[in-house]
This record gives structure tokens, C-alpha cells and sequence, in this order.
């Protein structure tokens, strides 16, 4: 499975982004500043300032 990092998951593109990637059968770890209630499958969440 191929990996991808989302950087800035959190903001405008990142919120729309990461759903996207993760229904093409990605792994996606999407790091923002913050919690966020962004929620998409196959997607691991980290935060880191």
C-alpha cells in the first residue's frame, strides 16, 4: 500500500484532500497544528505544532 503525508491537513485543501486519498485506497497520515474534526477513512491523524 503506498503511503502519503498530508502536511496542513487541517486547513482548506487538507480537509478536501485527505477523503479524497484515502477512498483511492491510499494510506494517509495527515498531520495539522490542532484538532480537527475532519474524519476520514484510512487516515491516521497527528498533531504536531
Amino acid at each position: 500500500m503506498t503511503r502519503v503525508l498530508v502536511t496542513g491537513a487541517g486547513g482548506f485543501v487538507g480537509r478536501h484532500l485527505t477523503p479524497i486519498l484515502g477512498a483511492a485506497g491510499l494510506e494517509v497520515h495527515a498531520v495539522a497544528s490542532g484538532p480537527t474534526s475532519t474524519s476520514a477513512d484510512g487516515c491516521t491523524w497527528h498533531q504536531a505544532d
